[in-house]
């Protein structure tokens, strides 16, 4: 008997120890986002990695200025600040709450943006010729969509389409502890009309995504569409979708999934698992022959 109770304690002590291993040792999983959206936003945490190239003229437009210039260059949002991304029928609106457009030719000065700006990309553009697909940058933290509301027939006619994440999907995958691997670890579908961020419901930090929104003339489901493909390490993203009122549900990188989706340390779970249980079969076995012996 005090065999067998050892044989626990060691099992026990031996599980605990796989634990804090993982607790210590565990790095942040990583959470894959590929979405069709029509609008997104994000913080800049580096003004050059969130820049924009316009080989192909884009309406720019301020309030110093009473009509959009068409200008090819470059878009570059200060540190900081506020991007949008929106889609209004079929042409690219982008926001910012602060930075610059560097205009191709050296004679134009760099033009100043604030919320006032905006820049406006496709065929409602007006700047001639056809509009190519745009790679958007995203790097920072994120809001992707808007929570869809109550149609009315002004907003239908207008855009009934307006803001809204059309569908997608969140993969995460835990990484090894041991070595520079990756093992998936679960998957999920975004429903229709909700949104999703990084944003922290406890008043911390919201983790940063890092990725493009590329932005297609092609139509998809009879619309223009951003194709989201982010990344992020944060353990979990906000969720909130519209159904009898607001619900706001958080989707989380469970420990216990990363632990025993770890190839590692399942396999050492098995093994454990199965030492313990044949040694406790011999035991009973032992036991059982010494009884009809006696």
């Amino acid at each position: 008997m005090s065999f067998r109770r050892g044989l626990q304690v060691v099992f026990i002590v031996l599980v605990i120890i796989m634990i804090l291993i993982f607790l210590l040792f565990g790095r942040a999983p990583l959470m894959v986002i590929d979405a069709q959206s029509r609008s997104l936003s994000f913080l800049a945490v580096n003004n050059e990695e969130a820049r924009i190239a316009f080989s192909t003229a884009a309406a720019v437009k301020t309030s110093l200025r009473a009509t959009p210039d068409c200008l090819t260059g470059l878009f570059e949002p200060a540190a900081g600040s506020r991007v949008d991304y929106a889609l209004h029928q079929d042409t690219l609106i982008i926001r910012v709450e602060a930075g610059r457009f560097l205009p191709s030719r050296d004679r134009e000065a760099p033009i100043d943006l604030n919320e006032t700006s905006s820049i406006a990309y496709g065929p409602q553009a007006d700047c001639g010729g056809a509009a190519a697909p745009l790679m958007l940058p995203v790097w920072g933290p994120t809001h992707l969509g808007r929570t869809a509301t109550a149609q009315t027939l002004a907003t239908a006619l207008a855009d009934p389409f307006a803001g809204t994440l059309l569908s997608g999907e969140v993969t995460l995958f835990g990484r090894k502890i041991f070595g520079d691997g990756v093992y998936p670890a679960g998957s999920f579908s975004l429903p229709a009309g909700a949104q999703l961020s990084s944003e922290s419901l406890n008043g911390g930090e919201s983790a940063p995504w890092w990725g493009y929104a590329l932005y297609m003339p092609e139509k998809a489901a009879g619309v223009d569409v951003l194709a989201v493909s982010a990344t992020t390490t944060s353990k979990n993203l906000v969720l909130k979708r519209r159904a009898r009122g607001p619900q706001t549900e958080k989707i989380e990188a469970g420990f216990l999934t990363r632990l025993t989706g770890d190839p590692l340390f399942a396999l050492i779970g098995a093994i454990l698992a199965g030492a313990f249980f044949l040694i406790e079969f011999l035991v009973a076995l032992e036991t059982l022959y010494g009884k009809k012996s006696d």
